[in-house]
């Protein structure tokens, strides 16, 4: 297996809980959706994958010649919605996914490989995330980052955007 034997995911929700539409939100002449596709096809990547619930999220991706799944809209997360598109594509075990989130156009491509390639040298890991510490003391109590607690030899144990007390 090369490093470039991964799939991108790219769940985007037509209904997201805190912005609706925000995939098709304009930026710059181009849709938020647009620019997280752009910014992945930049990556070492073998495929990139829309995954949607969204008619409308669709006929703009086929104008990027990008290869979109519909999928169930009842989906709480943009993993559930990969699993989905797992499923649908029939994907052997052990294929390597990065899970691009649909606001994301601003991710550098070398951090897309650099999570692929984690999971490539790492193959019990099962997931990868990337993380950075945080500095801005507001950020702890803000739901939109999300916290990362992290067991005495680096790896991830849980998730959360809200600390509990």
């Amino acid at each position: 297996m090369k490093l470039t034997d991964y799939i991108i995911v790219i769940p985007a929700r037509f209904d997201s809980k805190r912005l609706s539409g925000k995939a098709l939100i304009d930026i710059s002449g181009k849709t938020l959706v647009e620019h997280v596709f752009l910014a992945a096809s930049k990556s070492q990547a073998s495929e990139i994958i829309i995954a949607t619930d969204s008619e409308k999220i669709k006929q703009v991706t086929q104008n990027l010649d990008a290869k979109t799944v519909i999928t169930r809209a009842s989906h709480n997360s943009g993993t559930d919605r990969i699993a989905e598109v797992a499923e649908i594509e029939n994907w052997k075990a052990g294929q390597i996914i990065v899970n691009l989130q649909g606001d994301c156009p601003l991710m550098p491509p070398e951090n897309i490989d650099q999570v692929a390639s984690l999971l490539f040298k790492n193959p019990d890991a099962g997931i990868a995330t990337l993380a950075t510490k945080i500095i801005d003391p507001e950020e702890i109590n803000d739901p939109n980052v999300v916290k990362v607690d992290f067991d005495t030899n680096g790896r991830a144990i849980s998730f959360q955007r809200k600390i509990k007390n």
